[in-house]
């Protein structure tokens, strides 16, 4: 194994525990991370993509590798579990070391506490290593790295788990997709961006929010509908009242 094996955005390394190459980030760091040969640049397509709407149904549950807020690895992350009685948004996103996907990751860190208020809890997935997931968080901002963020970032290498959910690309990572699940696990909304479109975790928060006051008041939520404002009572005056308001 080559001595300048490392991580950073031209020579992104896949970590397994086995091999030991000393990785290091650009600036000769080192960390307790080894790696093999770096990623290749244009993955092999998969034949057995399949893309799905999951909406009203169950949000598939999965056992797999993560790297959590206090940097622990654990190889028995379980959705359901970390869940327990919470609401999920899954962040899946294409990959570690890009452009777009720190940036998100690190704007959903930023308003972490208003997802908390609401009983939400994030995690990310991608299709990178763990130690890869662990490498990022540690690099720096102006280096581009995350820091430490706090949410979980579950590693899918084989992408199973964004096949499950309908979002595993034909490049063999997954998409830029969203998942909303609510207090019964099942799923309440899902999107998917295109890979050069960054999310806005407002539009999170306010998809929250709507999801939250029609399951507390019975009422549905108008085009456009912010927290505070008043649902559609589901009748035609209402309707008319807030048409009139458009």
């Amino acid at each position: 194994m080559s001595d300048d094996c490392f991580y950073d955005y031209a020579n992104k390394c896949d970590c397994s525990e086995d091999d030991k190459c000393g990785c290091t980030f650009p600036n000769n760091m080192p960390h307790d991370f080894s790696c093999n040969t770096p990623a290749p640049e244009q993955p092999v397509p998969n034949p057995k993509v399949t893309h799905s709407v999951l909406m009203s149904s169950p949000a598939p549950d999965f056992t797999a590798t993560a790297v959590m807020p206090d940097d622990t690895i654990t190889t028995s992350f379980n959705l359901y579990q970390y869940l327990d009685n919470s609401y999920g948004f899954l962040i899946f996103y294409p990959a570690d070391f890009t452009y777009v996907c720190p940036s998100e990751l690190v704007f959903y860190n930023k308003m972490l506490p208003e997802f908390e208020h609401r009983k939400v809890r994030l995690l990310g997935i991608s299709t990178d290593s763990v130690h890869a997931h662990s490498a990022w968080r540690k690099m720096p901002f102006q280096e581009g790295g995350i820091g430490q963020i706090g949410f979980p970032l579950i590693s899918d290498p084989k992408g199973q788990i964004a096949a499950a959910y309908g979002v595993l690309s034909q490049g063999g990572t997954a998409m830029r997709a969203s998942f909303l699940i609510d207090l019964s696990k099942i799923v309440r909304y899902q999107s998917v961006n295109d890979e050069k479109i960054g999310r806005d975790p407002a539009e999170s928060l306010r998809i929250t929010d709507a999801l939250q006051l029609t399951e507390k008041s019975g009422n549905v939520c108008p085009a456009g509908w912010h927290q505070g404002d008043a649902g559609i009572n589901r009748t035609i005056e209402d309707v008319a009242r807030i048409l009139q308001q458009i």
